[in-house]
């Protein structure tokens, strides 16, 4: 006994909840590369606005990307 369960399905919990952080590990660098995209990294010195063109920060659109999916 582990707990107040069996050896047997503390194993079973451990194995679906090894998936279940693998699946975290995925989807972490997924959103990441999502944000790179919405966000690129720029040159040294940043991006800089057209003529005309209002440029936002880079903060408030990856909150507003954080906030529409719901993370805090």
């Amino acid at each position: 006994m582990i707990g107040h369960i069996t050896r047997e399905r503390y194993e079973q919990i451990v194995a679906a909840d090894r998936e279940l952080v693998g699946q975290m590990q995925r989807i972490q660098f997924t959103i990441g590369d999502h944000a790179k995209e919405i966000e690129p990294v720029q040159q040294v010195g940043g991006a800089h606005p057209a003529p005309g063109e209002d440029l936002s920060g880079v903060d408030a659109s990856l909150q507003i990307y954080a906030d529409d999916l719901g993370c805090r």
